[in-house]
Order: C-alpha cells, then structure tokens, then sequence
C-alpha cells in the first residue's frame, strides 16, 4: 500500500495536471506539447508551454 505522502501527492499531481488543462481549454494556449510522466518517485516532468497571445 502507498504511504499517506504518497497519496497525497499523487493526489496533488492529479490537481496539478487538471489545472493545466483547465488553462489550455480555457485560454486556448498553444505550444509545445505537455508531456506528464509519472515514474516510481511519483515525480512529474513536462515541457515548456509557449503562450500564444
């Protein structure tokens, strides 16, 4: 079973990825494409997004 940190932040993650989105569609923000990997650590990597205003 994961700890209750590793729960949390793969909950915050979770938070984090949806409000990435949440700007893309809300905003129409173009660019590169967000790419979230998460590996064993329950770490995130994403590339860079270049604002189209």
């Amino acid at each position: 079973m994961p700890s209750k940190k590793t729960k949390e932040l793969l909950l915050n993650i979770n938070t984090l990825m949806t409000y990435f989105f949440f700007l893309i569609n809300k905003y129409k923000v173009y660019g590169n494409k967000i790419i979230f990997k998460i590996n064993n650590y329950a770490t995130v990597e994403y590339l860079t997004i270049n604002v189209i205003l």
